[in-house]
Order: structure tokens, then C-alpha cells, then sequence
């Protein structure tokens, strides 16, 4: 019973990470990993599959990079308006949510962003924009690539 080199298909706890090679005995990879298709046996064609893998990761991860650096041109330091409906002393009927500015963005510049990745960085403790104003909200475009957005919450005309 010796050693056998195979390709992590899946993070296998206590073994080590997708797409790593690791050195298992051979029995285990032979009766668990590889039944379950969590591993490959690394042989030339399995090794050539990885590098041509991580080859497109890396390109697909520069594009991304250079969409979101474009997509930062484009709307860091700009403002948007949402227009809701309002009563006395400045406050909203209900509030303004992540998806409104998503929606705003998306009308005002044509991207679509997810509203999981928009943040108000105006106010620390309540996050909850219920009264007319101008807002800082923070997009997240990359992991390592933010923009900032004026939202101005104003009063829809009544007609």
C-alpha cells in the first residue's frame, strides 16, 4: 500500500483545498475520493485539465477586474435620485432600501449591481434611510474595488 497524487475536485476536510494535489494513501483515494468525485488520479491529462483550469480562472478574474475598474469610472463620485413619497417633518413612508439604490443605479447608468454589495456609509447605527436627504452609499464592484454614490432621497411630486 503506497501513496497516489490526485487532483481535489472538492475541499476535503482535513486534506486540503479544491483543485490542490495532494499525496493520499492508496486506498483511501482508490474506496472514498474518488467513488464520491472528489478527487481525480493526477495523471498527465488530469494535470494538463488543472493548468488549463487555473489558466482561465486567472484571465476570467482579470476581466472581471477590468469591468469593475471600468464600471468604477463610470459612476464613482456621481449622485442619483430616487424620488419617494413622503409627510410632515421630512420623513418617508416606509424607507429607502439597498434594492432602490440598486434600481437607481441601474436606471441612471445601465449596470446591474447586486444589492447585497451596496452599503450606506452615511449612518453608523440606524441603516435605515426613512427621511429625505442626501446619502453616501458605499458599492462594493470587486473584492478590492469599491465606488462611492451620492443618493438623494427626494419628494415625489404630487400630480
Amino acid at each position: 500500500m503506497g501513496k497516489i497524487n490526485v487532483i481535489l475536485l472538492k475541499d476535503v476536510k482535513g486534506r486540503g483545498k479544491e483543485r490542490e494535489i495532494v499525496s493520499v494513501p492508496d486506498g483511501y483515494a482508490r474506496n472514498y475520493l474518488l467513488p464520491q468525485h472528489l478527487a481525480v488520479i493526477a495523471d498527465a491529462a488530469a494535470m494538463q485539465e488543472l493548468k488549463d483550469k487555473k489558466e482561465s480562472d486567472a484571465r476570467k478574474q482579470k476581466e472581471e477586474m477590468r469591468a469593475a475598474e471600468e464600471m468604477k469610472k463610470a459612476i464613482d463620485g456621481q449622485s442619483v435620485d430616487i424620488y419617494a413619497k413622503g409627510g410632515a417633518g421630512g420623513k418617508l413612508f416606509g424607507s429607502i432600501t439597498s434594492q432602490n439604490v440598486a434600481d437607481a443605479l441601474n436606471g441612471k447608468f445601465g449596470i446591474s449591481i447586486d444589492k447585497r454589495k451596496i452599503k450606506n456609509s452615511s449612518l453608523e447605527d440606524t441603516k435605515i434611510v426613512d427621511s429625505f436627504g442626501t446619502y453616501l452609499y458605499e458599492i462594493k464592484l470587486h473584492k478590492d474595488i469599491m465606488a462611492n454614490v451620492r443618493v438623494n432621497v427626494k419628494e415625489e411630486k404630487q400630480g
